[in-house]
């Protein structure tokens, strides 16, 4: 199906957002948003698979949408394709109001009005003091003559461990809870789990 091709595009869009995380914020928002668009289209593009297997004669360059899809199965008296549609719709809805749901909303913003990013960026670093191997002490008369030197036996070498990687951690305001890519890799699973629900239901058509 057309709609599992949409998925392994979505699928690749994931992975390359997940190897630019923290390599590369610019790249990562092109393929942010490319997954956004993606996955946005899958349930659209089930209608027309399904529009096909059950033979309604939509063609692809024809709009549809739920009622399109629902009047020429009524007309058909194609009551699977009635079936289908009702199920469609009710996913559809359930996706939307999920908690990943925003992000289908975010797509639109992408195609229409500009650039989506993450909204909350989190930064994690270490630092590390390291003193000095010996302590000069210098002391002076009242004018300014130094009169002692004091140097501090020097310490042991000791071994730095080397300071770890920036950790970047990336979030949408819309859900705190999980980074960019875990919520995109969630809403991934349910669109990819309707796919194959849809499969299974409707294999008898």
């Amino acid at each position: 199906m057309e709609a599992e091709k949409k998925l392994r595009a979505a699928e690749y869009h994931l992975r390359r957002m997940s190897e630019e995380y923290e390599r590369s914020t610019e790249i990562f928002t092109y393929e942010l948003e490319c997954f956004l668009v993606t996955i946005r289209s899958v349930l659209d593009v089930l209608l027309y698979d399904f529009a096909k297997k059950f033979q309604l004669g939509i063609d692809v360059n024809e709009r549809l949408d739920y009622n399109t899809f629902r009047n020429r199965a009524t007309k058909k008296n194609n009551i699977r394709a009635s079936e289908f549609i009702e199920w469609w719709q009710k996913t559809k809805k359930e996706l939307e109001n999920s908690k990943v749901g925003f992000l289908l909303k975010k797509r639109d913003i992408a195609v229409h009005r500009g650039s989506v990013e993450p909204d909350i960026k989190k930064v994690k670093t270490s630092e590390k003091i390291v003193l000095p191997e010996s302590i000069i002490s210098i002391r002076k008369d009242e004018k300014g003559n130094v009169i002692e030197k004091y140097r501090s036996p020097p310490e042991s070498p000791k071994t730095i461990e080397p300071t770890p990687p920036v950790k970047i951690n990336m979030y949408f305001s819309d859900n705190r809870e999980k980074n960019v890519i875990d919520v995109c890799k969630e809403l991934y699973e349910m669109v990819a789990g309707k796919v194959a629900e849809a499969k299974v239901k409707f294999n008898d058509c």
